[in-house]
């Protein structure tokens, strides 16, 4: 009987313990119509994990809720799991490299990720932090990897598994090419994920999802330019707005920057500028 996963099918979560069954020989499936912030906001959910966070894993025996002790439990439901490590001292070490993706890693991207997606109050200062240790952690990750294939022994442990799960928001939302230069980070990762790109339709998607070896699709997004929406942002019509009232030539625009970068950046500070010229006018 297969163990449900409660997640959404791209939570990066999920992964650590859809990968881990697959090495284990345990069979997991993801709970059917999964739909985040309603399906863990039912009783039954709030019964298995009290703050409704995802992933909740359901066992014979109770529910286990916390990404990293569901991927425990699936990897030690198989005896001797090399996954856990072949020793006691590697077992030791499979936790050390844990605890790293969970501190180092892991806590880093999520207080870059999350006032950039408004999910808490943006700080430049505390965006600094966040990357400049994220970058002190991942290049002593780098460093460790220049003379090791794998995080412990010679073989995929659970510690690979889950740094890779952790670092997959990064690479995927987050970081650009001084991060991805890593060539021995970028090894483990493309170890532990095996990906292809295919064109299918949303049938032939669902289709080869039911495949037990594949974990998740992601639909290619067509990002939409706004810079080609300025004009209609700042009032720019004709007999309208801010253009009318320039009387189209008594003054001039001398410029327009739309660069989609937040007010809170670094740039748009105007400490030690002095006050505007009073000579210069202009509609805001």
């Amino acid at each position: 009987m297969a163990l449900i996963l409660h997640a959404g099918k791209t939570n990066k979560n999920a992964f650590k313990t859809l990968i881990a069954a697959e090495y284990s020989g345990v069979q997991v499936e993801l709970a059917p119509n999964f739909e985040m912030g309603v399906s863990n906001k039912t009783p039954k959910f709030i019964k298995m994990n009290p703050i409704g966070k995802v992933p909740v894993l359901e066992t014979p025996d109770g529910p286990i809720f916390k990404s990293n002790a569901i991927a425990r439990y699936v990897a030690r439901l198989k005896s001797d799991n090399p996954l856990c490590g072949s020793s006691l001292t590697e077992c030791a070490h499979v936790e050390q490299w844990i605890d790293f993706a969970s501190l180092e890693v892991d806590a880093n991207i999520l207080n870059w990720f999350r006032p950039r997606m408004g999910h808490t109050v943006y700080l430049p200062p505390a965006e600094e932090a966040a990357i400049s240790a994220l970058k002190r952690g991942l290049g002593a990750l780098n460093t460790y990897l220049a003379s090791n294939t794998y995080l412990v022994g010679h073989a995929v442990t659970l510690a690979d598994i889950i740094m890779t799960c952790n670092l997959y928001l990064g690479f995927t939302r987050l970081m650009t090419s001084e991060f991805t230069d890593s060539v021995n980070i970028l090894h483990v990762y493309d170890t532990v994920f095996h990906g292809f790109s295919a064109a299918l339709t949303t049938s032939q998607a669902g289709y080869v999802l039911q495949h037990p070896s594949i974990l998740a699709t992601f639909a290619d997004r067509r990002r939409q330019l706004h810079t080609t929406r300025s004009p209609q942002f700042l009032d720019l019509r004709n007999q309208r707005g801010l253009w009318s009232e320039s009387d189209y030539g008594s003054d001039v625009i001398i410029g327009l920057f739309d660069t989609g970068i937040w007010p809170e950046r670094r740039s748009f500070l105007d400490l030690n500028l002095g006050l505007v010229p009073s000579w210069w006018k202009g509609v805001c």
